[in-house]
């Protein structure tokens, strides 16, 4: 297997300049019209040095046309009219705006290939390798994933006979393509373990690692709350059914530490139990979960919560959720430092001239 560079995370393709297009952890898209990216030059630090293939790993959503610019050559320093260009410094500042510095790397003459997944590079020698795409659909794009730079010679034909070497440019490219589809394979068998790693797999796989667990409730959450949520499986699994695990679960699924009260909480008090049982739950097995309501803004929202803490919690147990409001009520849920603040003393006179509005006591 030949050496090569991969660019396939959102850090590495950071360190590109790109117009256009949006870069996340699933790769490299189009925001509208038309995009270009122009990635970090690869330098070898081997004069003419003869490269070997570019593979393009690329997920279809609509029809996009991708057309890829390649060059090789020995130094970075090209003629821009009457000045001369370092393009290292132009790309590595942003000196220039990626479509204007395509035009000006147009002077190196660099060999274009359109739609191809697999651009062979028999033919470039040198240094530094430079290249760039462009993608162009009238809407949504497709996924640039990655990148695999094979930057050292490597071909089948030097396993046959001395023969086959005389005459071997059709030979190469013929074997070429027998060749891609097994180094595919074999990179794919190297990578394996990185399929089921949930921080790193493909969105569309998070659907599949669950089917092997499973965890209810899973189509409610985000893709990384999924993440999540699969990388800390065995932990919550271990909790399931206790406050502490319930707590943890709510709060990767809304990203807010909810409070919750238990029947033993307040079971022991004598003064005004009338008003805890209201408040809270009159049950030895209950619960109230109470949570900011903002949380919560609409019937879908709560529905998924309701269901995420139904299929969490053991059969015997009845709850109740409350929402936190970010006024206070007198006689309500009212948590000081929570959703009520209180930094001075206020007089406050209730008559049948004033009355106390729904806000915050001297809070800024």
């Amino acid at each position: 297997m030949n050496a090569f560079l991969r660019v396939d995370t959102e850090r590495e393709w950071q360190k590109g300049y790109y117009e256009d297009l949006t870069i996340d952890p699933n790769g490299v898209s189009l925001n509208k019209g038309r995009g270009c990216y122009i990635g970090a030059i690869i330098d070898t630090e081997e004069y003419e040095h003869m490269w070997s293939r570019l593979h393009v790993m690329r997920r279809y959503r609509v029809e996009t046309k991708l057309i890829f610019y390649t060059v090789a050559v020995e130094q970075l320093i090209i003629q821009d009219g009457k000045e001369l260009l370092d393009l290292e410094k132009v790309i590595l500042d942003h000196l220039i705006k990626p479509f204007d510095l395509i035009e000006k790397l147009k002077v190196l003459n660099p060999k274009r290939h359109e739609n191809l997944n697999d651009i062979l590079l028999n033919d470039h020698k040198g240094r530094y390798l430079i290249y760039w795409f462009e993608l162009i659909s009238e809407g949504e794009s497709d996924y640039i994933e990655g990148l695999e730079i094979h930057y050292e010679p490597y071909s089948w034909i030097n396993y046959l006979p001395q023969i086959y070497a005389e005459n071997k440019d059709f030979l190469e490219r013929y074997l070429a393509i027998f060749q891609t589809v097994f180094d595919d394979l074999e990179g794919i068998v190297d990578n394996m373990p990185e399929v089921y790693i949930p921080k790193r797999t493909k969105a569309s796989f998070l659907n599949t690692l669950n089917e092997w667990l499973p965890i209810d409730s899973f189509q409610y959450f985000t893709e990384a709350q999924k993440r999540d949520l699969l990388s800390n499986y065995h932990e919550l699994n271990q909790k399931r059914g206790t406050k502490e695990g319930l707590i943890q679960l709510i709060t990767l699924f809304t990203g807010s530490t909810p409070f919750v009260v238990e029947f033993k909480d307040y079971k022991h008090l004598n003064t005004q139990k009338s008003l805890y049982q209201r408040l809270y739950m009159n049950h030895p097995f209950g619960f109230t979960l109470l949570i900011p309501s903002e949380l919560i803004t609409n019937k879908a929202k709560f529905n998924a919560l309701n269901q995420i803490i139904k299929n969490y919690i053991p059969a015997q147990v009845t709850y109740k959720i409350a929402p936190i409001n970010t006024y206070m009520i007198l006689d309500d849920y009212a948590y000081l430092g929570i959703n009520s603040y209180i930094y001075h003393q206020t007089d406050i006179k209730l008559d049948d001239n004033s009355m106390l509005s729904m806000g915050v006591i001297g809070h800024e």
